[in-house]
């Protein structure tokens, strides 16, 4: 009887068309639908084109939120951090590679109902065990490395704006240098 088991309210969705392309739903592997049925939380995925997104909701962060390179090298992949970009939204980034030499730019950006946005999980327990109530989010955006930046950019842009995420300053966020 686990404690810390997320609300699983209303279904998540992703755009049904985005910069150009229709999405198509990607399905959870079983192990994932297993651990979202005993363990609450809502995560969507979708596929378009050479791109894919994931976003996860969650009351409880510790349970479901965490970095890329624990469930893909679980996976099989190799993961690598590549660093953080910090507009227009802050970003953590990975390169994923597959056993095939198929590489992955992974990008994840964890944000907050209340409009936190970290790249960081550690940030995102501190700011939630601060405020226990508040929702928190994963979105995790996937193209092959090889992308050119221009198209990664223009696509996360769509993405956000469709998602209505704009980054607003609020104290208690690490980045929030007025506290």
């Amino acid at each position: 009887n686990p404690l810390d088991v997320s609300e699983s309210r209303s279904p998540l969705n992703l755009p049904i068309f985005l910069n150009g392309r229709f999405g198509q739903a990607v399905e959870l592997r079983r192990m994932e639908q297993d651990y979202f049925t005993q363990f609450g939380g809502r995560v969507a995925k979708m596929r378009y084109g050479e791109h894919k997104v994931m976003l996860i909701r969650t009351d409880s962060p510790l349970r479901h939120l965490h970095a890329p390179e624990d469930c893909l090298v679980a996976m099989g992949l190799s993961v690598q951090f590549e660093g953080i970009a910090y507009q227009p939204l802050p970003t953590a980034i990975y390169t994923a590679t597959e056993t095939s030499g198929m590489q992955w730019r992974i990008a994840v950006t964890f944000y907050s109902e209340r409009g936190q946005f970290t790249t960081n999980i550690s940030e995102v327990v501190w700011l939630w065990l601060q405020q226990p109530h508040t929702t928190w989010y994963a979105l995790q955006r996937i193209a092959p490395v090889d992308t050119p930046m221009p198209s990664v950019q223009e696509w996360d842009s769509a993405l956000f704006a469709a998602l209505d995420l704009t980054p607003t300053p609020i104290k208690g966020n690490l980045h929030d240098k007025s506290y």
